[in-house]
């Protein structure tokens, strides 16, 4: 049986007072996803983050307990690497390619 789900974003959360361990922002996504849970009767099934030093540690915490399925922003890798890069002709390129992943990525399960 293959399962079919549509991807939403249901919320962001705003965590600049927090700390940034991969820990308590793993805690802090676990709420939001108890509550999407009890106020919209959904689960969720992923989750994407941006690729901070923090955020593989935390997408793995949640995965062990909740078997979510996990991975980094495609658009924001790429932006990482095109700060490293020097010409104006290839950072307008990678931007380029940055910004049709961020306005047309979908994930694929």
């Amino acid at each position: 049986m293959q399962h079919k789900s549509k991807v939403y974003l249901v919320s962001t959360i705003y965590a600049s007072s927090d700390l940034h361990t991969s820990e308590n922002l793993a805690d802090i996504a676990e709420k939001e996803i108890d509550k999407i849970k009890s106020d919209l009767g959904s689960d969720v099934i992923a989750i994407i983050t941006d690729n901070a030093a923090n955020m593989p540690k935390m997408r793995n915490i949640l995965k062990e307990k909740r078997g979510l399925i996990e991975y980094g922003c495609a658009a924001n890798q790429i932006n990482l690497v095109a700060k490293n890069l020097v010409t104006a002709q290839i950072v307008t390129r990678v931007s380029e390619v940055a910004q049709l992943f961020r306005n047309c990525h979908q994930p694929m399960s």
